[in-house]
């Protein structure tokens, strides 16, 4: 490259423009979206963890919640809310029933190990957003919010109390 002639100077614009535009701000979004995410998933996970050590399904409800909230309170650019289902898992083998907290029947004991799953669904937005359209494409997670859906599930550590 010869610097007398400005070669360097007129090459530098377009490597500027690929080195950042192209290259360097998109990694940083797509980062801190992947940031987020895992903070959703910590979110979801604390929240069951916690259901899944009351002893009634009453509090397992309110202390997921709580725990979801709070934890969500605590992060910027993602929102969403969360659902906790009661999964029946028989000990003879077979496949799991998944039900809502209210519609579950009688509790056994002896035949069948229950699970609490929470289900989070939720939106995570970029660190800035990069227009309206990205080289005219909606690209979610780049040019506006990412939509997500993550689950968590625990051993419920008191049966008994479910119908509660």
């Amino acid at each position: 490259m010869d610097r007398k002639s400005g070669q360097a100077i007129a090459d530098t614009p377009g490597v500027i423009y690929v080195l950042f535009i192209v290259l360097a701000f998109p990694a940083m979004i797509y980062a801190s979206l992947f940031y987020r995410a895992t903070l959703v998933y910590f979110a979801t996970r604390d929240s069951c963890y916690k259901a899944a050590k009351s002893p009634t399904f009453t509090q397992a409800t309110a202390n997921a919640n709580s725990a979801f909230t709070n934890d969500m309170a605590h992060f910027n650019g993602v929102s969403g809310h969360e659902d906790l289902y009661i999964i029946t898992q028989p000990t003879s083998g077979g496949s799991s029933s998944s039900c809502p907290p209210n519609a579950l029947g009688a509790i056994d004991q002896n035949n069948n190990v229950y699970f609490i799953r929470a289900v989070t669904t939720a939106a995570v937005d970029p660190l800035f957003r990069i227009g309206s359209t990205w080289l005219g494409m909606d690209i979610p997670g780049l040019t506006n919010s990412y939509p997500l859906t993550i689950s968590a599930q625990f051993y419920v550590e008191n049966p008994t109390g479910l119908p509660n």
